[in-house]
């Protein structure tokens, strides 16, 4: 509670009311309420009523109390986020926050993919008391927690390291024709250039055709355009990328400024489309990148399975868009 009353303002700002839920009775909230000044109302369901109807009630904690987790309901009324955590195991914040702000754009948002967690490890404080409920009453929650402790620490150790960034050098056009690795792959796509454009403007399509994809966030406003950044979400890394042309329904470029991963010095994507007539489109699709030492040892192994995960990817975008027009039609 206390993170979210931190960022309350944030909440705010995309028009959310922010509730908590507690199995406390309104005489224990308050010392909770006052030590953190909350913003927000802190609400009491002694009989675990909310807390079973969700089916949040954890039986081996402190006489049944609720699970941690977060429902967001959008102005429908409907759940459209939800996470159900673990005791040292949360919803990261950044993931709720961003999924609110395209809610805020889009009343209709629903998350596609599962919030990302991250892991908790006690403080000495919080060990000491987690260690006297233990003996006073035999938590098995603060037990489990205790006994998984290194395994908690390992895991935040990964995702440190998953985390970190690795920065990529800023390029220009020129990039396209002198990086050291160059892919150049055309489809023809049975839909208008303006039409195929809508779906790659569109940051819940993604996934749905290239399969390597698990989310696309963009992180400037509309209206896009040069300057534009957006964050994607791969199978086996983060990429955060910046766009340096955009031609609505022609053409748009951009090049990696950071990656989770150690992948490239530098990386530029260049997607061009074309009329061919009778409602068809001529996909020109660029990828260009100067490799770290790593990615290079891999050899003319590596560069095939990079290459093959986008010739798929222009593939399957024209796969996406015959059966979508069909669809529609």
């Amino acid at each position: 509670m206390a993170e979210i009353q931190n960022h309350h303002d944030t909440y705010t700002q995309y028009n959310t009311k922010v509730f908590a839920l507690a199995t406390d009775s309104p005489e224990q909230s308050e010392p909770i309420i006052e030590k953190l000044n909350l913003s927000f109302k802190l609400l009491c369901d002694e009989e675990r009523m909310v807390v079973d109807l969700f089916n949040l009630r954890n039986p081996f904690e402190h006489d049944g109390i609720a699970q941690p987790a977060t429902f967001i309901i959008n102005p429908q009324g409907k759940i459209c986020y939800r996470s159900i955590d673990g005791t040292a195991n949360r919803v990261d914040l950044t993931d709720e926050l961003s999924f609110l702000e395209q809610l805020h754009r889009d009343s209709g948002h629903t998350v596609q993919t599962g919030p990302k967690k991250s892991w908790i490890v006690p403080s000495p404080k919080d060990n000491l008391l987690m260690s006297m409920n233990m003996l006073a009453r035999g938590s098995f929650a603060d037990w489990k927690n205790v006994v998984l402790l290194p395994v908690n620490y390992f895991r935040i150790l990964v995702n440190k390291i998953k985390n970190k960034r690795f920065p990529c050098r800023p390029v220009d056009l020129n990039f396209l024709n002198s990086a050291p690795v160059r892919f150049v792959n055309e489809v023809t796509i049975n839909a208008s250039p303006e039409r195929v454009f809508a779906v790659l403007e569109d940051p819940e399509s993604w996934p749905k055709w290239f399969k390597d994809i698990v989310r696309v966030e963009w992180t400037s406003p509309r209206p896009f355009g040069v300057g534009t950044t957006r964050t994607v979400t791969l199978k086996t890394m983060t990429v955060y990328e910046k766009f340096i042309t955009w031609e609505t329904g022609k053409r748009f470029t951009f090049y990696f400024t950071e990656t989770s991963m150690p992948f490239a010095h530098a990386f530029c994507e260049d997607y061009r489309l074309e009329s061919s007539g009778n409602g068809r489109t001529q996909f020109t699709y660029i990828v260009a990148y100067e490799p770290r030492f790593l990615i290079r040892l891999a050899g003319p192994v590596g560069r095939l399975i990079i290459g093959r995960m986008f010739r798929n990817g222009a593939r399957s975008l024209a796969t996406y868009m015959e059966k979508t027009e069909g669809d529609d039609s």
